[in-house]
């Protein structure tokens, strides 16, 4: 019963140890996390030339009409 135990002890200890040094769930996180980051600067940079750039082609529009 005891080498039962101990055997069961050592094949969770590997397997725990091989949970722990597997990275590929963090890395793919990680890029995830890049991507939101991404995604949300894309976002706030069309949120905010948006406006500017209506502007400007309303400008050029006035601007051809009254030619």
């Amino acid at each position: 019963m005891l080498k039962l135990i101990s055997t069961a002890q050592a094949s969770f200890t590997t397997l725990k140890n091989k949970f722990i040094a597997d990275d590929k769930g963090a890395t793919a996180i990680e890029y995830g996390l890049i991507a939101v980051g991404i995604a949300l600067a894309i976002l706030a940079t069309v949120q905010l030339v948006g406006t500017e750039l209506d502007g400007a082609f309303k400008d050029v529009e006035s601007g051809l009409k009254n030619r």
